[in-house]
């Protein structure tokens, strides 16, 4: 399955994304890590994700972190870290904002293909 991660919040965002992708027969922990000026920028990068099949639907797990450049943004509450294998440095703990997200993958005809998860 393929999906994009947009910036919830109105202010510039570095996005982290911890998710396993597939690598031929077996998966594997993988993270992405861009800019997102806010929350009009659509150039998120694409994520193809491996689905896990259980009894009655497959579903996928994406751990998200919004980072503030500026450690400025009110709507972020830490503290949280970074996930290791993201690589992305030293940032101030209260300056991340995690979401866990789980996705049913056998759900997705009955989405539009502009629907938007956003943050208060």
């Amino acid at each position: 399955m393929k999906l994009k991660i947009r910036n919830p919040f109105d202010s510039e965002m570095k996005v982290y994304v911890q998710y396993k992708e597939p690598v031929g027969t077996i998966s594997q922990l993988g993270c992405i890590g861009y800019d997102l000026v806010d929350c009009e920028d659509q150039s998120a990068p694409e994520i193809e994700v491996t689905c896990f099949h259980g009894h009655e639907s497959s579903l996928t797990l994406l751990q998200v972190f919004f980072v503030d450049p500026t450690d400025s943004q009110t709507s972020v509450f830490g503290p949280a870290h970074v996930a290791e294998c993201c690589h992305a440095g030293e940032i101030s703990p209260t300056a991340v904002a995690q979401y866990s997200v789980m996705v049913r993958c056998d759900c997705l005809d009955t989405f539009t293909p502009a629907r938007f998860l956003r943050g208060n």
